[in-house]
């Protein structure tokens, strides 16, 4: 804590540390903390965009039971100061730009920026600025959602004296590719998506009694299904006969979509396809012109929160390793067709091998392998059957239900 000190006299005198304060002041009289119940912080990161949709499942299933609560979603960024958090935002929208382009160049930049955070005077600058957030907030818990921000903020903790009252828990949003700085020992608790996962951590010296199976939170609107399938074809305007591609990349879009559509078009296969192509407005007008002419229709979609209600209409799911849209997949009884065709990103790796280790899916290397894939489980009904069943009879439980009541149940002695 030496360096904290020399930072809160040198870096940060006491009218630098109000400055941090009211920083923070503003930013949460937006929310409902003065007045709420109850209060938790969850830090997340908008790099892709995984990590704040986790969060707010977690939220929403908090919000059920605890309607008056605040629930506080932190972007990370929002813990630097502006030039740290400037040169961030940066890193991530040229990590989104990469995602759109079907690209995945900014890997090792994105990761060599965060590491910057490990260097002992940043560390410890960033941790002093945290701590202010989390005194003015006065969380009962905070989650972290996002790696790498774990250690930062327990020494947030210390150098304002609540790393005792304030439980400290991660929430693992990959399946397979883990790091070792993702979990420390001193965390109240964690909660992780397989089985490999926590043996990775057990490994790592983390007790079992620390962590807790779960598989990945989604939106508790996953956990319904549709009384009347049905209509919804008919409200997305499917022909309720034929074999129903969903096509998902991410909420920012991907060029690989119109690439994939072009190609499935050539193959005559009696399907259809719904395409979704995120917050990117140019990839929907390029597929939107290109759909008024194919032979295979195309339903073109923009950003959508219906993504529950698509895949209950849908056959087959094509996306990208991430492990978000696997799990809410999963959570629907979509069988999954991975894109593996290019570079994985570090934190997805695996999660190919994943799905048909236990055959709740299939991945294609190439786009002949797309083409192979896909003529069969169209041709072929029984190789799609045999997915389907996989994924029907896959091991689930409500990870949301589970994260949220312990979150929930953890405090509650303490508000009696």
């Amino acid at each position: 804590m030496k360096i904290m000190n020399l930072l809160d006299q040198v870096l940060s005198p006491s009218d630098q540390l109000t400055r941090f304060k009211n920083e923070a002041r503003r930013k949460l009289e937006k929310t409902n903390y003065r007045t709420a119940s109850r209060r938790f912080l969850f830090i997340i990161a908008d790099s892709g965009g995984g990590h704040r949709t986790t969060a707010n499942a977690v939220k929403a299933g908090i919000l059920e039971s605890l309607p008056d609560a605040c629930v506080y979603l932190m972007p990370a960024v929002d813990i630097l100061n502006h030039p740290q958090r400037l040169f961030s935002r940066g890193i991530e929208e040229a990590y989104n730009q990469a995602i759109k382009m079907g690209t995945y160049w900014m890997e090792p930049f994105l990761f060599n920026s965060v590491y910057m955070m490990e260097m002992p005077v940043v560390h410890d600058y960033i941790a002093l600025r945290n701590s202010q957030i989390i005194a003015e907030f006065d969380p009962e818990a905070i989650v972290a959602f996002v790696p790498a921000t774990q250690e930062i903020t327990y020494h947030a903790l210390e150098y304002i004296g609540k790393e005792r009252q304030i439980p400290l828990y991660t929430v693992i949003t990959d399946m397979v590719s883990m790091r070792h700085n993702w979990i420390m020992p001193e965390q109240a608790f964690s909660f992780i998506t397989t089985s490999e996962a926590q043996d990775y951590f057990q490994n790592l010296g983390i007790p079992a009694d620390k962590m807790q199976v779960t598989g990945l939170p989604v939106h508790p609107r996953f956990y319904q299904q549709a009384d009347d399938v049905l209509s919804l074809k008919q409200k997305y305007n499917l022909d309720p006969e034929r074999f129903t591609l969903m096509m998902l990349m991410g909420a920012n879009g991907s060029q690989s979509l119109y690439h994939y559509c072009r190609l499935i078009e050539r193959l005559n296969l009696p399907i259809q396809i719904i395409a979704c192509c995120g917050k990117s407005a140019g990839l929907k007008a390029q597929l939107e012109m290109f759909a008024k002419t194919a032979k295979t229709p195309i339903q073109v979609l923009g950003f959508t929160r219906e993504i529950a209600e698509l895949m209950q209409v849908s056959d087959l799911l094509l996306t990208k390793p991430g492990s978000v849209s696997i799990a809410e997949s999963i959570t629907q009884n979509l069988p999954l067709l991975i894109d593996a065709s290019s570079y994985i990103m570090w934190q997805e790796r695996g999660n190919d091998e994943y799905i048909e280790k236990h055959k709740i899916g299939k991945a294609f290397r190439s786009r002949q392998g797309l083409e192979a894939i896909l003529s069969l489980l169209v041709t072929q009904p029984k190789h799609y059957a045999e997915l389907k069943q996989n994924i029907q009879n896959f091991p689930k439980q409500n990870s949301t239900a589970i994260i949220a009541e312990h979150l929930v149940n953890a405090g509650e002695s303490e508000h009696r």
